[in-house]
């Protein structure tokens, strides 16, 4: 009600099952592509054959694009997930779906970015819609851990779903995911998959 009466915003749940069925119908040709296209440009995938396989990279794939037919087929301005714990304990983590719609390309090219967070944090997410509309940039989705007054330093943190835009902040994306890396989901997350790091 706060948000229809100060910002006019409507909200639609979408159970995130739909997920993992659209993922389902995601052709592998597609999948196989982006998983090249991951493993060319990326500085490192750190495969472990536990947490982080190639097929489980391929399932957050396949989520990716069934994320982003349901932003198209609902019409969605911007979007909050629930990974944890239903689809990080029993699927995948959803940190690459983060990461690369609120990047301004992914697998198949340059496009818009869109305004997705994790955790399904609504005001995180309406305030980095809020972000995205006054910058025309990708945003963040970050939590402040520490402020260090000697070197006026903000270190900022997440658990691995930020854009990949931000590790160069590039307008060449070759530029930006040089300095990515996959890592395997930590002990936290069960069903495993890839989470986004950079410094």
């Amino acid at each position: 009600a706060k948000w229809q009466r100060d910002f006019g915003i409507d909200i639609e749940h979408i159970d995130q099952l739909e997920i993992v069925r659209g993922a389902e119908k995601i052709d592998e040709l597609k999948v196989q592509n982006a998983l090249t296209w991951l493993e060319k440009n990326v500085s490192k995938i750190s495969y472990d054959n536990d947490k982080l396989t190639k097929e489980k990279l391929k399932t957050q794939i396949r989520h990716y694009y069934a994320t982003k037919e349901l932003i198209s087929k609902n019409n969605l301005d911007f979007i909050g997930v629930k990974c944890h714990e239903e689809m990080s304990s029993n699927y995948c983590t959803e940190c690459l779906s983060a990461a690369f719609i609120n990047d301004p390309y992914d697998f198949d090219g340059p496009k818009q970015p869109f305004v997705f967070a994790c955790e399904a944090d609504s005001d995180g997410a309406l305030t980095m819609q809020i972000l995205k509309l006054i910058t025309s940039s990708p945003t963040l989705f970050m939590d402040l851990r520490h402020f260090n007054n000697e070197k006026n330093l903000y270190v900022f943190s997440n658990c691995g779903s930020q854009a990949t835009y931000f590790a160069s902040a590039s307008d060449d994306y070759k530029e930006n995911l040089a300095k990515v890396s996959l890592e395997p989901a930590d002990y936290f997350f069960k069903a495993g998959g890839a989470h986004v790091h950079y410094m």
